[in-house]
C-alpha cells in the first residue's frame, strides 16, 4: 500500500469515509490520493504535526465532521489530548466560539472512544 493510501485509512473515520466515497466514486478516491495526499500533502517543507495543525485549525473554520479523522490522526502522531485542546482553544479566538465548542466536543468524543479501545485492549 504506498504512503498516500496508507494516509487515507490511517483513522477508523477515514476508512469508514473511503468505503462510502469508493461506492460512490473510485476516481474521486484516487484523485484525494493522488493529488491532495501525494502531490500537496506529501510536501517536504513542514513536518507531518505542522500539517495536521493546519488540517485541524482548517476544519474547526469549516465546521465539518472531518475535523474527527484528523483528531484520531493527531493523538496516533503523538499530540496529546491537551495540546489539542490549546489548538482548539487558541482557534477560538479567530474563528469564535461556537466553532471552538463544537471542536472540543468532537476532541472529548474522540479521546473518549480511544480509552474505550484502550481499556479492551488490556483486558485481552
Amino acid at each position: 500500500m504506498s504512503e498516500q493510501n496508507e494516509n487515507l485509512h490511517s483513522t477508523e473515520d477515514r476508512k469508514e469515509v473511503i468505503a462510502k466515497l469508493k461506492e460512490l466514486s473510485p476516481d474521486f478516491v484516487g484523485m484525494i490520493s493522488e493529488y491532495a495526499l501525494g502531490t500537496v500533502f506529501d510536501r517536504p517543507v513542514l513536518n507531518e504535526k505542522l500539517k495536521e495543525v493546519v488540517a485541524i485549525t482548517a476544519l474547526i473554520s469549516l465546521g465539518t465532521e472531518r475535523l474527527q479523522g484528523h483528531l484520531e490522526s493527531a493523538l496516533a502522531q503523538g499530540f496529546s489530548k491537551e495540546e489539542i485542546a490549546e489548538i482548539i482553544m487558541l482557534t477560538s479566538i479567530y474563528l469564535g466560539f461556537p466553532r471552538a465548542i463544537d471542536a472540543m466536543l468532537v476532541l472529548h468524543e474522540v479521546v473518549r472512544v480511544q480509552g474505550e479501545m484502550s481499556a479492551v485492549h488490556r483486558q485481552v
